[in-house]
């Protein structure tokens, strides 16, 4: 069903108990992730939003086996985390979220076990992920990490399209 939908999908996981409190959208800087965060808010418009990009490294593994100092890796990881930073706070900022409905966090990682980290952290009730299979290879691929998230996590998953 996930590969062929065009419209949003919303896979329930418990039984209701209310309107939802706190709603993580994982975000990629894609045209997915403003969907995501538009669907978020009509979904539950008084709930607490938790805006999260994880980022990885670029290289980061090939810099370790070229035994590249731990310091300039730290320097790449520490210019990824400020980039990542001021591109999920103008992000934010183009669909209207303020600070008193939502908050950003910025990690490094696995995106789809920092994805389920933060479910629970956070004490999300639904997370909000955007669908990219804009082509047949995508569909086919459809984000391991959406996938991922949609087997292991305990919150409803809402996939935006």
């Amino acid at each position: 069903m996930l590969s062929n939908t065009t419209r949003p999908l919303l896979v329930v996981k418990q039984a209701p108990h209310g309107a939802y409190k706190t709603v993580l959208v994982p975000v990629d800087f894609s045209p997915s992730s403003v969907r995501a965060l538009r669907h978020a808010r009509l979904v539950a418009p008084s709930a607490q939003l938790v805006v999260l990009h994880v980022f990885e490294v670029p290289f980061e593994g090939h810099l370790r086996y070229a035994n590249v100092n731990e310091d300039i890796i730290n320097h790449y990881r520490v210019a990824a985390l400020q980039e990542a930073s001021q591109r999920l706070q103008s992000l934010c900022q183009d669909v209207g979220l303020s600070a008193a409905n939502s908050r950003q966090v910025v990690i490094q990682g696995d995106p789809a076990t920092r994805v389920l980290e933060q479910e629970i952290e956070q004490d999300c009730d639904l997370i909000v992920m955007g669908k990219h299979g804009e082509n047949a290879l995508e569909n086919l691929l459809l984000g391991s990490v959406t996938k991922q998230v949609l087997v292991e996590s305990q919150a409803d998953v809402l996939v935006s399209v």
